[in-house]
């Protein structure tokens, strides 16, 4: 009865006095760069008060991918700040808000916790993030970079620069 239970402790703790030809598990994590899939959306209400006030949600959308580092989240990017990657496209987003489809993937990044910031050229002024303009705002664009993988990440518009 004492030999069976020490088979039985044996395994359940998969110890085994057997030196087969098994593998060595590996355990080692994935530690390369990995991508983001940047998609990008607004509130419907925003979209509604932009088409009020002779806007268009249908605008060329400007942002950058920062390390967490080179961001002051209650004001966005600090000087001397780098970007890991820009974009800018034609967006619509005039049918309530998005989420569009993913309008930027980025390079390869390393693993970190980055922000993605920028705005919509609502009024087709040629400057993204004058007054009236859609905005981001860093707290609610915070994203991880997992190693050796894309992923998704939706942008938000979140204000109306004043």
């Amino acid at each position: 009865m004492l030999h069976l239970f020490f088979a039985t402790l044996l395994a359940c703790t998969g110890g085994s006095d057997d030196t087969g030809d098994s593998a060595p598990v590996d355990t080692a994590r994935p530690t390369g760069p990995g991508t983001l899939a940047i998609s990008v959306k607004m509130d419907d209400d925003m979209v509604v008060d932009l088409v009020e006030d002779g806007e268009s949600a249908n605008a060329m959308v400007s942002g950058s991918v920062f390390a967490e580092a080179d961001v002051d989240p209650s004001s966005g990017p600090v000087d001397g700040a780098t970007s890991l990657g820009d974009f800018g496209l034609m967006v619509d987003l005039s049918n309530q808000g998005g989420p569009s489809a993913v309008i930027y993937t980025t390079e390869p990044i390393e693993p970190q916790i980055v922000y993605i910031l920028g705005c919509m050229d609502s009024d087709n002024s040629g400057e993204c993030g004058d007054e009236g303009d859609p905005v981001t705002l860093p707290p609610t664009n915070k994203a991880q970079v997992v190693a050796e993988a894309e992923t998704p990440f939706t942008m938000v518009l979140g204000i109306r620069r004043p």
